[in-house]
């Protein structure tokens, strides 16, 4: 299974985040994520990073939007979490994206998602791309 299918796979599970931005699907399911690992022949910290990789860039072009991407992120930090694993970049992905969930407490009026999860965002693909943490 390529990556491409894994991620229209997950457009398809989440479209009501994708549509709607609202927060009704499910979690990432175990058994799922660990057959998208098998089928793509990745370790599951190698495909957590890909798609980590795919929500930023996505939602910096604008394809993908918060809500899609928070959540899906939230989802595999669970999955990471079970293993008492958090790989690189998809910690510094999933921090971003946890960045903008909330309202700034010293400027409540603040777009958060605009003033930290883009910035961090930014960064974090300066520092990434798929093909280099994919072959590590």
């Amino acid at each position: 299974m390529s990556l491409e299918a894994i991620f229209s796979e997950l457009r398809q599970r989440f479209k009501n985040e994708f549509n709607e931005f609202e927060d009704h699907s499910p979690g990432l399911d175990r058994a799922e994520y660990l057959r998208w690992a098998s089928d793509a022949k990745l370790s599951e910290a190698a495909l957590c990073n890909a798609i980590a990789i795919h929500l930023a860039a996505g939602f910096l072009r604008g394809d993908l939007p918060f809500m899609y991407c928070d959540h899906i992120v939230n989802g595999l930090y669970s999955r990471m979490i079970e293993r008492n694993e958090l790989p690189e970049p998809f910690w510094s992905v999933f921090l971003a994206f946890d960045a903008g969930e909330d309202t700034d407490p010293k400027d409540p009026s603040a777009d958060t998602v605009e003033k930290y999860t883009r910035p961090q965002l930014i960064e974090v693909m300066s520092r990434y791309s798929q093909q280099r943490f994919l072959q590590e």
